[in-house]
């Protein structure tokens, strides 16, 4: 319960940051007047407490804006408690995932990824589909409208509380959350789409290769996989991990911190889960890896 009260008053100090402020400079007008025409003295103490307790608040919530992107105390482990930190409203949710948070560029940005998606795996309208990180739900709204059925699983339990409501219109969609990262949730076999985008990077390793893996168990005889990062070896991909290594020598090194991928990387956890037809796609700078399960795998492999 506390931990929750911290992240909502940051979240809403970082929105209305001015808002300390306004109520020190009211306490302080408030004991000036009783003062200046001599209330009772009670009034007085009060208004003087008042200033008392607006400083503190303001000196108080200026150390939690200060804070806030260190995360102070969470590990790039602790996914979930992470990414419920940076998603305690719909807007700094939206933002943490995707960079933006105005509902036009999420719809716009959404179907673009979703045609890309959509294309790369051949999606029928017949297809059961699960998308792994689905954050806001910002490419579930737009692929959800286009197949049998769609599954969002995230880790964070706010992103998902977001998600819910963006995509509270489509009938034929569901969700879950997953209390690690894996996949334990769904029922092997389940389903023919597994795609994750915009995600991939926020992992470490063992945690890439296990939802891979983990893809592999849930996807049905020939399902596919897709999946998307930021390329290492693209200018982009060598600038964020420049920018990461300046962050680490400054002393600010956010959990969340991404990391690029090779095409070597991804090749191997697909190969290694058991996936036939592995290939990859560079397009600027994303790292595309599409994949398909063999036709005659065994409904039970994990």
């Amino acid at each position: 319960m506390t931990q929750d009260l911290t992240l909502c008053v940051r979240e809403y100090v970082r929105s209305w940051p001015w808002i300390p402020a306004v109520a020190l400079v009211c306490a302080l007008a408030v004991s000036i007047v009783a003062l200046r025409f001599n209330a009772p003295v009670v009034l007085t103490i009060f208004a003087a407490a008042g200033c008392l307790v607006c400083a503190f608040v303001w000196g108080y919530t200026a150390h939690l804006a200060r804070e806030f992107p260190r995360l102070h105390g969470l590990r790039r482990s602790q996914y979930s408690a992470v990414w419920d930190s940076l998603s305690v409203t719909a807007d700094g949710a939206a933002f943490a995932a995707t960079g933006f948070s105005d509902e036009s560029s999420l719809q716009t940005s959404g179907k673009q990824v979703a045609t890309r998606i959509a294309v790369a795996i051949s999606l029928k309208a017949s297809d059961d589909v699960l998308e792994i990180g689905c954050g806001v739900g910002r490419v579930g709204w737009a692929i959800a409208p286009e197949c049998s059925s769609w599954i969002g699983c995230d880790i964070s339990k706010a992103m998902l509380s977001h998600a819910q409501r963006r995509l509270a219109g489509l009938s034929n969609v569901r969700f879950a959350h997953l209390r690690e990262a894996n996949l334990a949730e769904i029922p092997d076999a389940s389903v023919d789409v597994v795609y994750c985008t915009n995600m991939l990077a926020h992992l470490d390793q063992m945690e890439r290769w296990q939802y891979v893996m983990e893809a592999h168990r849930v996807l049905r005889p020939s399902g596919r996989l897709y999946v998307d990062t930021i390329a290492l070896d693209s200018p982009e991909g060598w600038a964020m991990l420049a920018n990461n290594l300046e962050q680490r020598r400054s002393g600010v090194e956010a959990p969340y911190i991404p990391i690029p991928s090779s095409p070597d990387e991804l090749i191997s956890y697909s190969n290694r889960a058991g996936f036939a037809a592995s290939q990859t796609e560079r397009r600027d700078s994303l790292l595309i890896v599409t994949a398909v399960k063999d036709a005659t795998a065994n409904r039970s492999t994990s």
